[in-house]
């Protein structure tokens, strides 16, 4: 099984540091739906991909947050270059919903619902995020806030006890001082898109980790991956750290990490079934609702060490 080349310039794009990251994506998606096991027909230009399950069809468009032209990746980046937690805080209360926005709506604008091929179908958007180094680890909140207009805040009382607050986010400001809408499932044309999947784990490493996982490792290279999952206790609001070594005994799926946000105002629905072992989130009334699998990584990152 093999990922065909629809637009005729995929390994020229996948070999350029404009186009590494958003191609990476695709065969990602790629690798994850072909587990899901689902039909992929590549055969239309757009969208990037026609999934068949059972009797259901679903087009699929795939796309990134990408790198401002002054912030090049960093390959092997130090302390010095990473966000700190202090800007990160206030990155994702505007900035990276921003971000979220324009990737999103540059796609929504392309109306691929009105493709002949896609007429009376459930349509997603599949997106992640690389416009920083290690940005996917930490923007995930932001695009919760943005797709559903609304803001999840811890509250710990004196006494210790801890529970959500709800707080209704209705617009976020640009630099110019121009007003963006949150909430992109209430938009116009939204009904159209039945929901947006998205993962931390569409990276290098994750495909480090698989390779080793399957035997493809000279023996010099030692890989431990360290991370946060979800914690399945619902008194809990923290997440369970891990941490283990990357070998041939691991369990790692391409799916796992995946997460789908179901549009409560979809046209045509995504059944959760179709998509057995991912995270499903839906909205009930203001309360998001998450059904995870009892391993459900939100962010992880590779230590890697090379034995001389």
């Amino acid at each position: 099984n093999h990922l065909s080349d629809i637009d005729g310039n995929f390994i020229e794009q996948f070999q350029s540091v404009n186009g590494f990251d958003a191609r990476l994506w695709e065969i990602y998606l790629f690798a994850s739906l072909t587990e899901q096991e689902f039909i992929l027909n590549r055969k239309h230009e757009r969208p990037d991909f026609l999934i068949q399950k059972f009797d259901t069809e679903i087009g699929l468009e795939a796309v990134t947050l990408g790198r401002d032209k002054n912030n090049p990746p960093t390959y092997l980046p130090n302390e010095e270059k990473l966000t700190r937690p202090s800007d990160i805080l206030t990155k994702i209360q505007n900035e990276i919903p921003l971000r979220y926005g324009s990737a999103l709506f540059s796609k929504l604008s392309k109306k691929y619902w009105e493709l002949p091929h896609l007429k009376e179908k459930p349509f997603l958007l599949a997106v992640a995020d690389f416009h920083d180094d290690f940005s996917m680890t930490w923007s995930y909140i932001s695009l919760v806030e943005y797709l559903y207009g609304q803001r999840e805040e811890l509250v710990v009382s004196e006494d210790g006890s801890a529970f959500t607050k709800t707080e209704k986010i209705t617009h976020y400001t640009k630099p110019t001082g121009a007003r963006i809408n949150s909430g992109f499932f209430f938009e116009p044309d939204c009904e159209n898109i039945g929901g947006v999947l998205f993962s931390t784990s569409g990276t290098i490493s994750k495909f480090t980790r698989m390779g080793i996982q399957a035997g493809f490792s000279s023996g010099k290279q030692k890989v431990v991956r360290v991370g946060d999952r979800y914690d399945h206790n619902s008194t809990s609001f923290t997440p369970i750290s891990f941490s283990y070594l990357v070998d041939e005994n691991g369990t790692e799926t391409w799916s796992e990490g995946l997460n789908l946000f179901h549009n409560p105002n979809a046209k045509y629905p995504i059944d959760m079934n179709l998509f057995p072992t991912i995270a499903h989130h839906k909205l009930s009334g203001e309360q998001l609702i998450s059904w995870a699998p009892e391993f459900h990584p939100f962010s992880s990152i590779n230590i890697n060490t090379i034995a001389k």
